[in-house]
C-alpha cells in the first residue's frame, strides 16, 4: 500500500498565494513537493480556503509521472482536536507498510532530497515519527506511521486550541517514551537563528524572497545563506514599543529613569490619541502581525485614554497589544472598560519583583497590596493572559524561589527577567553571566522598533541618551526609519559594534 501526503492549508494568508522569485507561489510549490514524495499515491488537503481555483487541481504528477489524486477536506473551525480527528480519518485504511507525510501549505522551500533521506531513515529504523532538528523551520517535514496519527487523540488536553506549526510534536512530547522516534540532525545547528521560511506574514515572505534571491534553492544552499548571510535575516520588526506616557507611579530602584529622568513620578505627559493612531497605522503597514507594547518608559495606567489606544491597536487587523505595568495607580473601572472594548486579547505583565512586602518596598517603594490586588483583578477579567514578572538581581536573588512558588499555576506564567545595566549606565547587579560563548547580531536591532513620546525613534531601547536616532515617527514614514537601522545591523553581522553596543549585554535577549 502506498504513502499518503497531508498538506495543512487550513489557515493560509494571502502571502501563500503570492508569486515568489523563480515563479510559483508557496502553496503551489508545497503541493508539487507533496505529490513527488516517495511512494505517495494520494494527497489530502486540509482547508485551502482562499486558494485560487487554478491551484486546486484534482490530481498532480508524481516524480515518476504517475497521477496523484488530490482530495480536499473542509471543516468549520480548525483547531488541534479537529486536526487530530482529520488525521485519524484520512489514515484509516492505511496499514503499517504505509507512511503519512505532514506538510504546511505555506512552506515553499521544503527540500525533496532531505525528505527522501528522512523517509529512508524512518523505514530503516522502523520509526513511528520522524522529524528534523537544527534546520531553519520550513525546510523539513514530518513523517508518521498511520497508527500514530490515529493515536494522537489520546494525547489531547483541554487547553489545545489554535494549531501551531509544532502541533504534532507538541502532542507526541506529552508521552514521548511511547513512540519510536527518529531525528534528522542538520549538519549546521541553526536553531539560534530562529528563521522560519514560511509565507504567512509579510516579514517571513520577505525573508523567503531574500533567501531565494541569494541562491537558496535546496538544503545545502539554504543552510549556507542562513549561516553566512546574516544581513538578510533582518526583515521587518516583530515587536514595537511605544512610549505613551512619561510619568511613573513608582521610583523603581533598578530603573534607569531614576537617574535619567528624575521627577518622572510627577510627570503626566502623554501621547495624543490621534498621533498614536497614526503611528499604529504605520506599524500595520510595515509589519502586519507586530506586537505593540504600550509600556515603554512610563506607566500606561496614567494615560487618560488607554482603552481607546488599545482599541486603535486591535482596529488594525493582525496587530496585538501588550501592557507591562507596576499594577499601581490604575483608576477604578479602566481595566473593566478595556475588557468590554477589547475582550480577552491583551497580554498583561505585572512587575512585582518580590514575594514579601519588605523586599518589594526596597525595590519598588510603596504599593505592595495594591499591585497584588491588581493582579487578582486581572486574573478574573483576563484568564490565561496574565503574567507576573521579577527582575533577577543580587538584591532579590534569595527571594525569587518564593516568588516563583507563590505564583506558579495561578497565572499564565512567571517571568524571571534578566537584569539590564544599560551598558554601564546602571551598576552591574546581575547574579550570573548567561551570555553566549560567542557573540551574534543583536536580536533587538533585528526585530524591535522603539517610538518615544515625542515621536523619536532611537536605534534601540538601550539608547537612553538618544545618541543614535533613526528618525521621527511623527514626521517620517516608519518604513524609511526602519530601513536606516539596517546599516547598524550589518555592522553587527561583520562583528563591528558601535560603542553603545560593545558594552551592552542585551543582544541575546528576545521578545517576539
Amino acid at each position: 500500500m502506498g504513502n499518503l501526503a497531508v498538506v495543512n492549508a487550513c489557515a493560509l494568508s494571502r502571502f501563500a498565494f503570492a508569486e515568489l522569485p523563480g515563479g510559483r507561489c508557496a502553496f503551489e510549490r508545497v503541493l508539487r513537493c507533496a505529490a513527488g514524495l516517495p511512494g505517495v499515491e494520494r494527497l489530502v488537503l486540509f482547508g485551502g480556503e482562499g486558494a485560487p481555483e487554478g491551484l486546486l487541481a484534482r490530481e498532480l504528477l508524481a516524480a515518476d509521472g504517475r497521477p496523484v489524486p488530490v482530495e480536499r477536506t473542509e471543516r468549520r473551525g480548525w483547531d488541534v482536536p479537529g486536526l487530530v480527528a482529520e488525521l485519524g480519518k484520512v489514515s484509516l485504511g492505511l496499514d503499517d507498510s504505509s507512511d503519512l507525510f505532514y506538510l504546511q501549505g505555506d512552506f515553499p522551500l521544503y527540500d525533496s532530497a532531505l525528505a527522501a533521506r528522512m523517509h529512508e531513515s524512518h523505514k530503516r529504523y522502523y520509526a513511528e515519527y520522524t522529524f528534523a532538528d537544527g534546520y531553519p523551520i520550513g525546510l523539513s517535514l514530518e513523517i508518521l506511521k498511520p497508527g500514530v496519527a490515529r493515536e494522537l487523540s489520546r494525547l489531547l488536553a483541554p487547553e489545545d486550541g489554535e494549531i501551531r506549526r509544532d502541533a504534532l510534536f507538541a502532542l507526541i512530547q506529552r508521552d514521548i517514551n511511547a513512540f519510536d522516534i527518529e531525528t534528522e540532525l542538520s549538519p549546521v545547528d541553526l536553531r539560534m537563528s530562529r528563521v522560519q521560511l514560511s509565507c504567512d506574514t509579510l516579514r517571513n515572505f520577505r525573508l523567503v524572497q531574500s533567501v531565494i534571491e541569494a541562491g537558496g534553492v535546496d538544503e545545502a544552499s539554504i543552510l549556507k545563506v542562513v549561516e553566512k548571510r546574516g544581513e538578510l535575516l533582518r526583515t521587518l520588526p516583530a515587536y514595537v514599543e511605544i512610549q505613551i506616557t512619561d510619568g511613573v507611579t513608582q521610583e523603581v530602584a533598578y530603573s534607569p529613569l531614576v537617574k535619567l529622568a528624575p521627577g518622572a513620578i510627577e510627570r503626566r505627559g502623554e501621547m495624543a490619541l490621534e498621533r498614536f493612531k497614526r503611528v499604529v497605522a504605520q506599524v500595520k503597514h510595515l509589519a502586519d502581525d507586530a506586537v505593540v507594547n504600550l509600556s515603554l518608559w512610563g506607566e500606561p495606567a496614567l494615560h487618560s485614554r488607554l482603552p481607546e489606544l488599545l482599541e486603535a491597536v486591535y482596529a488594525e487587523a493582525g496587530l496585538s497589544a501588550l501592557i507591562e505595568t507596576s499594577g499601581v495607580g490604575w483608576r477604578a473601572g479602566v481595566i473593566e472598560e478595556i475588557e468590554r472594548r477589547i475582550g480577552n486579547r491583551i497580554v498583561w505583565i505585572v512587575d512585582l519583583d518580590a514575594s514579601s512586602p519588605e523586599v518589594y518596598r526596597r525595590l519598588r517603594g510603596e504599593g505592595w497590596e495594591e499591585a497584588n490586588a491588581f493582579v487578582e483583578r486581572l486574573i478574573a477579567l483576563f484568564p490565561g493572559k496574565v503574567y507576573v514578572q521579577a527582575t533577577r538581581m543580587t538584591t532579590n536573588e534569595e527571594d525569587l524561589e518564593a516568588f516563583y512558588r507563590a505564583w506558579k499555576g495561578r497565572v499564565a506564567n512567571v517571568i524571571i527577567q534578566k537584569y539590564d545595566f544599560f551598558g554601564g549606565f546602571l551598576p552591574q547587579l546581575k547574579v550570573t553571566d548567561i551570555s553566549p560563548v560567542r557573540r551574534f547580531p543583536c536580536w533587538h536591532l533585528k526585530r524591535d522598533l522603539v517610538v518615544l513620546i515625542d515621536g523619536t525613534v532611537p536605534m534601540c531601547r538601550e539608547d537612553l541618551k538618544r545618541e543614535h536616532v533613526l528618525g521621527n515617527a511623527f514626521t517620517e514614514e516608519l518604513e524609511v526609519i526602519w530601513d536606516r537601522g539596517q546599516a547598524v545591523h550589518a555592522r553587527h553581522v561583520a562583528e563591528d559594534y558601535p560603542a553603545l553596543c560593545k558594552a551592552c549585554d542585551e543582544y541575546y535577549t528576545y521578545n517576539f
